[in-house]
């Protein structure tokens, strides 16, 4: 099945490679690592990592590298005579990685493509004491690779949705071969674990650790004066409401401007602030919204001595969306209703918001059941029931209020103890070694 596979992605690779080629021209995101994607390691990275014990981490995007960075830190403190190597697929996620604090002192790099031939020179490089893969991070080469070399692999924070396990069963005996080489996995639920183990993953090898995403959450004390000091930073009046699209999708960033201007004639203290999943398409989205209101700006572009107060501000930067969601009292979670998944909704909760999510949950179906039965969020149907709920919400300001404490004290009743039980796997391979 291996060689199968392999061939696969040589065919894909061969048919695909005009729109790739094309995309190295156009598009920057692609430009990004191209190099290392094929194996070839900055030479600053190969002088980091020589002569030295390292672990290894995977995180595919800016989600994952958030969840993982605190196990980073803790890592660090535990293990301080291992070097720490970040592998991040994206380019906002690498680009988050290398500019956060906590990882002043570690090697950020591309993952490689899961050729054999570029999977072994990152091998031969790192050569890593153990690997620490994200979420569902399964690449069959990569796998093998470590393999024969003795390397240890942890699968953490797991996950498997229903819709990767509804592809992953019809190759079920391939999956079994290829996971055999993880040596532990450490799942988010019981329902996960359950979906491993059917897929093939020996039963004695699976944890149920819960989910980094809810250790990994502070509260931010933003600009180190509050909240007030990003509202007056943005121009956002200490009376008014903030109305936020967070990690939204095409097609909902003009759902909610459209929604938008149609409530700013009943409430007039309302500002949308709209937080674009993959920030390149901040400048387009600006078009459409200045179209429809006249006060649009991207937050990048708000300078110091700008007292205009905005009707819409699109974020262009990354790593910022936290601080959004501290000065935010409605959250709309995007990849929920026009295409579907999901992303994060632990967070807006977090920061006790009322939060709302389309019908297209799949990735995040267990969070948003345990939101919706504790009264912390809302779930719609379509476009026509969000605008409703919008002007439900905004004449009921006491339904708010207790939307946004349950959310709050749900995600915080499975806070702790998550990092400590993923430190212990970390600690009990390296044991081994």
């Amino acid at each position: 099945m291996r060689v199968v596979y392999n061939v696969g992605i040589y065919i894909y690779f061969i048919i695909s490679s005009p729109y790739y080629i094309f995309s190295l021209f156009t598009r920057e995101k692609y430009r990004a690592g191209f190099r290392s994607r094929l194996g070839f390691i900055p030479k600053k990275i190969v002088k980091q990592v020589k002569g030295r014990k390292s672990i290894w981490f995977h995180a595919v995007s800016v989600g994952e590298v958030l969840a993982v960075l605190p196990l980073i830190e803790l890592t660090k403190q535990v293990f301080p005579q291992y070097h720490i190597v970040l592998s991040t697929t994206t380019m906002t996620s690498n680009i988050l990685a290398r500019n956060d604090e906590r990882t002043g002192d570690i090697s950020v790099v591309y993952f490689p493509l899961d050729f054999p031939w570029a999977v072994k020179k990152f091998m031969s490089v790192i050569h890593p004491q153990l690997i620490v893969l994200t979420e569902t991070e399964i690449w069959p080469n990569f796998l093998a690779c470590a393999a024969s070399r003795n390397i240890p692999v942890i699968l953490a924070n797991g996950r498997i949705s229903p819709n990767s396990f509804k592809h992953y069963i019809l190759i079920k005996d391939f999956f079994k071969e290829v996971v055999k080489d993880i040596a532990l996995f450490g799942m988010q639920s019981e329902e996960y674990s359950q979906r491993i183990i059917a897929l093939g993953a020996p039963s004695e090898r699976v944890v149920v650790t819960g989910n980094l995403k809810y250790d990994a959450m502070k509260k931010i004390d933003t600009l180190g004066d509050g909240n007030n000091a990003l509202r007056k930073m943005l121009n956002i009046p200490d009376d008014a409401c903030v109305l936020v699209g967070g990690s939204t999708h095409p097609g909902e960033d003009e759902i909610l401007i459209d929604i938008y201007t149609r409530l700013k004639t009943q409430h007039k203290k309302l500002t949308l602030i709209i937080a674009p999943r993959h920030i390149e398409r901040a400048q387009s989205i600006k078009n459409y919204a200045i179209e429809k209101a006249t006060k649009v700006i991207l937050k990048t572009n708000i300078a110091s001595q700008d007292n205009t107060i905005y009707d819409i501000i699109i974020l262009d930067t990354i790593g910022e969306l936290s601080k959004i969601y501290s000065i935010s009292d409605i959250v709309f979670v995007g990849k929920s209703l026009v295409v579907g998944g999901g992303q994060n909704i632990l967070e807006p909760a977090f920061y006790g918001n009322v939060v709302v999510y389309g019908p297209l949950m799949d990735n995040f179906k267990e969070e948003a059941a345990e939101l919706l039965q504790g009264d912390g969020s809302v779930q719609v149907k379509d476009k026509d029931e969000l605008e409703n709920l919008f002007h439900s919400l905004l004449a009921d300001s006491e339904r708010m209020k207790v939307l946004g404490k349950n959310a709050a004290r749900i995600v915080e009743q499975y806070r702790g103890g998550i990092l400590d039980k993923n430190i212990t796997l970390i600690k009990n391979m390296l044991e081994k070694r």
